[in-house]
């Protein structure tokens, strides 16, 4: 029997096993019948699955499904997980991050949540979420179908993409080291178990032992040998498809929160402690690993191992929360309550005065911007680990007062404590460039020893800075031209050369008896008084 098309191949398809399906066997329909009528309805479906198949890999057809929890169907569990089928790979993907998101309570290397994939009719599983993690599955490999599929080799990209791949579930055999420490540990602890106090004598002759093939009854057997691993995906050598690497990453490991993200010199990486609050950061100088690499080297010098749970978070609102704390323990640093005296009041006048004047930067407020700046001094001390101490941070120069003009930069003036000289400090504390709102800092550290403290040197500020208010508002007014006002009266007001026309006239009384002297008898034209506006330093004819 011949189809013409996928789709009557199809319903000739699901016909001939629901026919075969309910095929009566009785008296009428003895064996013999059976098997010609069922032989008859095989050829049908077969030759039907046939070119199903045909056409699946014509078309390159591609389609997916998602297990809830993979390990209910393992353990015969009455709430096994239901195989959801879908035409769409964004479908899919979205049914996988819904459930992906309810996995995080488990911590073991069961295959919870999967993605599947059937290429041209042929199903395997691609990723199995183990231990909250994307655990890639080899079994694609096996298949002449997945791997001359583009569309799948796509979809593949897709997904490392959009979901992310973590690891890969690889399957080996032990290399000869390995299979060499298996006999050792074997060895030794047989001779434990043999109840020798001192087994040092005999574990020194173990590689003489072993290379003379005294050990062949402790070697693992061929089941031992194979070995299955989660293998880290940058590890992996992976021909099939590009594993484009995060920029930023966080996680959460034991009672700690861990980011990182790409930077100039290599990777930037924090250590938070369960309250959000900084513990470590600093930048892991190796451009030439993977970010992966460099972030299990930063926890491993945290004490924190390839076993420990990593819980993969959102790196934005990891960043706001721990930034929300920084801001929070900032305030109670630079705010903190002081015995009330003449200096603290000078310092807490001047920023209250500021806090009138100033003009935001962006959305940030005087407030925001010295906190900025502390933080910012705060890690160049810690980088150069300085013994110092920051007492308090002063926006000053005109921006203080609103008297900026447009390209000023911001001035801040910082107080602190410590034997460091402040050109070193200037000169540190500046060398970055440090740029708030695209405006330039500029950063003048002073010190009770040399320039003075806060509350000495803010009045200096006040007095400057009102100096220049002053100067500005007189070279305002000095920059604008006077004018002077005169009368005009003409006999003719719209020809003025047509008879009399009188002008620099200073009073509208002088002005009024001039018009009435001109006789009315004449008829030269309508007589006028006129007002004439004269800019000192301009020609007559560009009078008003």
């Amino acid at each position: 029997m011949n189809y013409y098309g996928y789709e009557e191949a199809a319903d000739a398809l699901y016909e001939a096993e629901r026919e075969m399906a309910n095929m009566p066997f009785n008296k009428e329909n003895n064996i013999g019948s059976y098997m010609v009528n069922g032989r008859t309805q095989l050829e049908r479906i077969m030759e039907a699955r046939q070119l199903k198949k045909h056409m699946d890999i014509e078309n390159d057809k591609v389609s997916y499904y998602v297990i809830a929890d993979l390990s209910t169907w393992a353990e015969n569990s009455p709430e096994r997980s239901r195989l959801e089928r879908f035409d769409s790979i964004s479908e899919a993907v979205e049914a996988f991050q819904d459930y992906r998101g309810k996995d995080s309570q488990y911590s073991d290397d069961k295959a919870r949540t999967t993605f599947g994939v059937s290429v041209h009719g042929i199903e395997f599983d691609v990723i199995h979420v183990r231990n909250n993690e994307n655990v890639l599955s080899l079994d694609f490999t096996h298949s002449s179908e997945a791997k001359e599929s583009k569309h799948f080799m796509d979809d593949l990209q897709e997904l490392s993409d959009s979901i992310g791949i973590d690891k890969v579930r690889v399957h080996r055999d032990m290399s000869l080291e390995e299979v060499k420490n298996f006999v050792k540990q074997r060895f030794e602890h047989q001779l434990k178990q043999g109840g020798l106090d001192d087994i040092s004598l005999y574990m020194s002759r173990f590689d003489t032992l072993y290379e003379q093939g005294k050990m062949e009854k402790l070697m693992p057997t061929t089941n031992q040998k194979h070995i299955v691993e989660n293998v880290p995906i940058a590890e992996w050598d992976n021909p099939y498809f590009e594993v484009r690497e995060p920029e930023q990453m966080a996680f959460s490991v034991k009672d700690k929160f861990v980011s990182i993200q790409t930077c100039t010199d290599g990777y930037d990486y924090s250590v938070f402690d369960a309250d959000y609050k900084l513990i470590d950061g600093g930048v892991y100088d190796n451009l030439d690993i993977s970010i992966y690499a460099a972030l299990k080297d930063v926890l491993e010098d945290f004490g924190v191992s390839e076993q420990d749970e990593r819980i993969p978070l959102d790196y934005e609102e990891l960043m706001e929360k721990t930034e929300a704390v920084e801001n929070e323990l900032l305030k109670e640093r630079i705010h903190a309550e002081v015995p009330e005296t003449e200096a603290n009041s000078i310092v807490v006048d001047f920023k209250a005065r500021t806090g009138e004047l100033f003009h935001g930067i962006g959305r940030q407020t005087q407030d925001d911007v010295e906190q900025t700046v502390w933080a910012y001094l705060q890690s160049k001390i810690d980088e150069y680990e300085m013994d110092v101490e920051l007492v308090d941070v002063v926006v000053s120069g005109s921006r203080c007062r609103g008297l900026e003009r447009e390209g000023s930069d911001l001035d801040v003036v910082v107080e602190y404590k410590g034997k460091e000289h402040e050109d070193d400090m200037f000169n540190a504390f500046n060398e970055d460039g440090l740029m708030i709102g695209g405006i330039k800092v500029d950063i003048n550290p002073i010190t009770e020893g040399k320039t003075g403290t806060l509350a000495t040197y803010l009045p200096g500020v006040e007095s400057y800075l009102a100096e220049k208010q002053a100067m500005q508002m007189a070279s305002t007014k000095e920059s604008i031209p006077e004018k002077s006002v005169t009368l005009t009266v003409a006999e003719c007001g719209e020809f003025h050369n047509l008879g009399e026309y009188h002008e620099n006239i200073a009073s509208v009384e002088e002005a009024i008896a001039v018009w009435k002297s001109i006789p009315p008898e004449r008829m030269n034209g309508i007589s006028s008084i006129g007002i004439n506006i004269h800019t000192e330093g301009t020609e007559p004819y560009e009078d008003v």
